[in-house]
């Protein structure tokens, strides 16, 4: 068995930053630090053999806002967040905006698109925590959301050793955050959520992270495309069995939030380049005293096979029809819901959780074709613990006004050799008034998977 992996110049050692080589020439993405092996297959697969993955729209547009007109003074602003790919940690924006304006109309034929492809991530063995006396760990983190004082706070919390510990981002690693101390150029609430973005970007590929494309990914890079003329397919992999009516009540498919357009445009092309290389699946291999382990934003679709996972799922799924394969983006709790007409709440009700299905089909398996899936993308739900998967996101950036005390935790697994360990950070209001990012001591049930 072969895999048509890229696996050209792979260290054990952090290789450097840049994604063009000594000559000038691009970098092959498998040498990008922290990026794995990028798989275009399954690993088991075939060297001949070509893999058909279903047509798919790129992304849900669920969490997609009409934005109104943007404020020009914000690129002005943005040229003031002078931060490149600087070794310092406070990273705020460099502007980076293509030639051409949002305003001009595209070209009628798109000159770029994004992957419509499944991208299979494997962890190098040299990450791999192994029982050789050192405890060696990987990190793999829920949604960060632009949440840098969070992750650090984690971090030391656990005493990582960037010689013997390596981080894996869960995807949504960036937008919507805030940090304690935004540099002076960073004069508004938007600008210091680009530079908070920056700064988990910055010091994820400072440190030589891993991490999977979640759905935030995924609208910041697709700015590219758009200014390139591609579009959005009408028609989705995901939701489709509903109503068209519907199905614009729930979505706004024409327009996306003017902070995806300022971020990317903020972002450097190392940057840009580093988030486009991640993959959409990363497999870790046989850890945590589990056969097989893998991480993935949203989910897994159960009726499909690893190399057949359709992109758009990877990084929206939340709910299946376990009769009919159906998929949504929505769970039963989802204020989108309620936009559903009477006959598709009937068929929404027959739908349950991916992870249900998952547990399911794993459970029929022989253990040693199981996986565990960790993922995130349902800060709602919090921390999600079955069998075969674990749901990290429990809602760093996010703040309750009814119950400020709600959310405001980052979760991660600490992934040895032969156990996993959940650890946890949350933001307290002291009695300054101010809030900051302390541990919460778990119990060693509580800490468990």
């Amino acid at each position: 068995m072969t895999a048509e992996i890229q696996s050209k110049g792979l260290r054990s050692h952090l290789p450097p930053l840049s994604n063009r080589g000594p000559n000038g020439s691009d970098r092959d993405s498998s040498q990008i630090r922290g990026r794995g092996n990028i798989s275009k297959d399954i690993p088991n697969q075939s060297k001949d053999e070509r893999v058909t993955v279903p047509p798919s729209s790129r992304r849900d547009r669920s969490q997609d806002l009409k934005p109104g007109r943007r404020d020009p003074s914000i690129n002005h602003e943005i040229e003031k967040l002078k931060l490149s790919d600087s070794k310092t940690s406070k990273a705020a924006a460099t502007d980076n905006r293509e030639k051409r304006s949002r305003d001009e109309p595209a070209p009628k034929i798109p000159t770029s698109s994004p992957h419509d492809k499944v991208r299979i991530g494997v962890l190098p063995k040299c990450y791999q925590p192994c029982n050789d006396g050192k405890a060696r760990r990987l990190i793999v983190f829920g949604d960060v959301h632009g949440m840098p004082d969070a992750k650090n706070r984690l971090l030391t919390w656990i005493k990582y050793d960037p010689a013997l510990d390596h981080q894996i981002f869960g995807g949504d690693m960036i937008t919507k955050g805030r940090k304690s101390n935004p540099s002076k150029n960073a004069t508004t609430k938007e600008l210091i959520t680009i530079e908070a973005s920056k700064d988990v970007v910055h010091q994820a590929r400072r440190d030589g992270a891993s991490g999977v494309r979640g759905n935030h990914e995924d609208w910041v890079l697709n700015v590219k495309h758009e200014r390139n003329g591609w579009e959005e397919p009408i028609d989705r992999e995901m939701d489709n069995q509903f109503n068209i009516q519907a199905r614009k009540k729930l979505r706004t498919p024409d327009h996306r939030d003017d902070s995806d357009y300022d971020l990317y445009d903020a972002l450097t092309p190392g940057e840009r380049h580093w988030l486009e290389d991640l993959p959409d699946i990363l497999i870790l291999g046989k850890c945590g005293g589990r056969n097989n382990m893998a991480v993935v934003h949203a989910g897994l679709n159960p009726f499909l096979d690893l190399k057949d996972q359709r992109v758009i799922e990877t990084m929206n799924i939340k709910s299946i029809d376990p009769a009919r394969g159906y998929t949504s983006s929505m769970h039963k709790d989802d204020k989108e819901r309620k936009a559903l007409d009477e006959k598709d709440q009937k068929r929404f009700s027959k739908m349950i959780p991916w992870f249900e299905g998952w547990e399911n089909k794993q459970k029929r398996l022989p253990p040693n074709e199981r996986m565990t899936v960790m993922y995130g993308h349902e800060s709602k739900k919090g921390l999600t613990i079955k069998d075969f998967s674990i749901g990290l996101d429990t809602g760093a950036q996010r703040i309750d006004k009814l119950n400020p005390d709600k959310y405001r935790t980052l979760t991660a697994l600490l992934i040895y050799h032969d156990k996993c360990t959940i650890v946890q950070v949350k933001e307290i209001k002291k009695k300054t008034g101010k809030w900051e990012w302390e541990p919460v001591e778990l119990t060693q049930e509580e800490s468990n998977f």
